[in-house]
């Protein structure tokens, strides 16, 4: 596995844990659930096709966020 796909694993797996958290502690939805999902994976994907890393310090710029913001 490569060095991305490795931290791809490692921040979908991070996701993961949040929704749950959303789901399970908060009481959101299955429907607000699956959105936050949904846009969590679409940035995921955006920032390795722009950035090519999933780095924090790589995503957390503003022209990053913005763009994407923007595109979806």
């Amino acid at each position: 596995m490569d060095k991305n796909n490795n931290k791809k694993c490692k921040i979908l797996i991070v996701i993961n844990k949040f929704l749950d958290y959303l789901e399970k502690q908060r009481g959101y939805s299955e429907n607000t659930v699956n959105s936050y999902r949904r846009d969590l994976n679409q940035f995921v994907e955006y920032v390795l096709s722009e950035v090519g890393d999933m780095d924090v310090s790589a995503i957390m710029v503003k022209p990053i966020l913005r763009t994407f913001v923007y595109t979806f």
